[in-house]
């Protein structure tokens, strides 16, 4: 079995996002988390695809492989607003390159 190890830009989350990419790749690391810190270099079920995109392209700028996108369902305006939301973030996910295992619900 292999495990591989990641990154979330957390402890990077004083410095710019393509700072705390750059300090993560030198720290040795290959994977990285998106958590939504960070707020010119987020993905959500408003994202859209081209963003979505821009953001992947930064992050394999760097070196590193996007492995995963946490979700903040809003569930507060009903179910069919969190079920586009949800969709829209599966659809994202091709935009970013990132398997749908990866997405964070």
């Amino acid at each position: 079995m292999t495990i591989q190890l990641g990154c979330m830009n957390r402890p990077w989350g004083k410095f710019s996002f393509d700072d705390a990419l750059g300090g993560i790749a030198t720290a040795g690391f290959a994977n990285f988390g998106l958590p939504l810190m960070h707020q010119d270099a987020v993905v959500t079920g408003d994202t859209t695809p081209a963003e979505a995109a821009e953001v992947s392209a930064r992050v394999r700028a760097h070196g590193l492989a996007m492995r995963m996108i946490p979700s903040n369902v809003p569930l507060d305006k009903g179910r069919d607003e969190a079920i586009g939301y949800v969709r829209t973030m599966i659809g994202d996910r091709k935009s970013t390159r990132l398997n749908s295992s990866h997405l964070v619900i």
